[in-house]
C-alpha cells in the first residue's frame, strides 16, 4: 500500500466508541474550519462506510464531523 503525499488526512477515533471519522482534504493547507474536506463514517460494529451528503466530495467541514448527514 503507498501513502498519498497530495493528500491530508484526520483520523479520529476517540470522539466516539461507536464510529471512526476519517477526513481527507488534498488541499493541504486547508484548516479543519474549511468547506475543502471529504468526510467518511466507519461503524465499528460493522464495517459500514458511509459519506457525509452520501457523497465523496471536498465540501465538508472536518470540524463539523459529528453533526454532519451521513448516508
Amino acid at each position: 500500500m503507498t501513502e498519498d503525499q497530495s493528500a491530508k488526512t484526520l483520523v479520529d477515533d476517540y470522539t466516539s466508541a461507536a464510529y471512526v471519522y476519517i477526513c481527507t482534504t488534498h488541499e493541504l493547507g486547508a484548516l479543519t474550519s474549511q468547506a475543502k474536506w471529504t468526510v467518511k463514517r466507519i461503524t465499528l460494529s460493522t464495517g459500514l462506510t458511509q459519506y457525509a451528503d452520501g457523497n465523496d466530495l471536498p465540501d465538508n467541514i472536518a470540524d463539523n464531523r459529528v453533526s454532519l448527514t451521513y448516508v
